[in-house]
C-alpha cells in the first residue's frame, strides 16, 4: 500500500511513497518547510544596526541566517564598515542633490 503524507508527520517535500515513487507533502499553515522538516517560521529580529562597530560577515540575524555587515554604513550614523574591517567614525549625510558624503568624500 502506498504511503501518504500522514505517514510522515512533521516532514515535507518529496518523500518516498513506498512503491518506488514519490509524494510531495506540505506543512500545516503555522509552519514552513525547511530541509525536509516542518518548522516554525522565524522572523529576523536583528540587523547590522544591532552590532555597532562590528563589520564581520556571519553575524546572527536572530534566526538561522546570517548578516553581511562588511560594508554597512547607516545614514546619520557615527561609524561605517568598509570592506569588513575598517571602521570610519564620521557622520554620513544625504545632501540635497542625493549624494551621500562621508567626511567630505562623495560616496556613490
Amino acid at each position: 500500500m502506498a504511503k501518504t503524507c500522514a505517514d510522515y508527520p512533521g516532514q515535507c517535500g518529496s518523500l518516498a511513497n513506498g512503491c518506488g515513487g514519490t509524494i510531495t507533502c506540505g506543512c500545516p499553515r503555522s509552519k514552513i518547510c525547511s530541509s525536509g522538516k516542518c518548522v516554525n517560521p522565524c522572523v529576523p529580529s536583528k540587523t547590522c544596526a544591532d552590532y555597532p562597530n562590528d563589520c564581520r560577515n556571519g553575524l546572527s540575524n536572530g534566526c538561522t541566517n546570517s548578516l553581511n555587515c562588511r560594508n554597512y554604513c547607516p545614514v546619520g550614523g557615527a561609524w561605517c564598515c568598509t570592506d569588513g574591517t575598517v571602521r570610519v567614525e564620521v557622520l554620513r549625510v544625504q545632501t540635497p542633490s542625493g549624494v551621500e558624503r562621508i567626511s567630505g568624500v562623495e560616496v556613490p
